[in-house]
């Protein structure tokens, strides 16, 4: 991670992904959060679904790891890096936090497009395993 301005919501979410703590990283969600994956045409809501998601994409990636931050009031976009089957996938979470200081939206934008189906097959798949 850059050593950018850090809003101090994403401090915290950084530090509950570090530590695989989900009790912090849901008391970081919203309840009504919503999560537009690049991968799936519906969007995902409520801090399980998320989590699930979040979870199954950590599990079939081989690395992860973020870049570049802006942040604007209660608004940030994160760069991110990640990598399946060999493949880079490059791309930007863009998140908005409440005044309660809550996660209520991820829209993720990620390249290039075969990579980015390729994880939607992945995620799908291990979600499946997992239900």
């Amino acid at each position: 991670m850059s050593t950018q301005q850090t809003h101090p919501v994403m401090s915290q979410w950084f530090k509950a992904i570090e530590e695989r703590n989900i009790e912090k990283a849901v008391a970081l969600l919203a309840p009504d959060i919503q999560v537009a994956p690049p991968f799936m045409k519906e969007q995902v809501t409520g801090p399980g679904e998320t989590l699930s998601v979040f979870m199954a994409v950590e599990e079939v990636t081989e690395i992860w790891k973020y870049g570049r931050q802006w942040v604007s009031g209660n608004e940030v976009a994160l760069e991110f890096f990640t990598r399946i089957d060999g493949e880079d996938i490059q791309g930007i979470d863009i998140i908005n936090i409440n005044d309660n200081g809550q996660i209520t939206r991820f829209d993720i934008c990620a390249r290039p497009h075969s990579s980015v189906q390729k994880l939607g097959a992945a995620v799908k798949n291990h979600l499946k395993s997992m239900a």
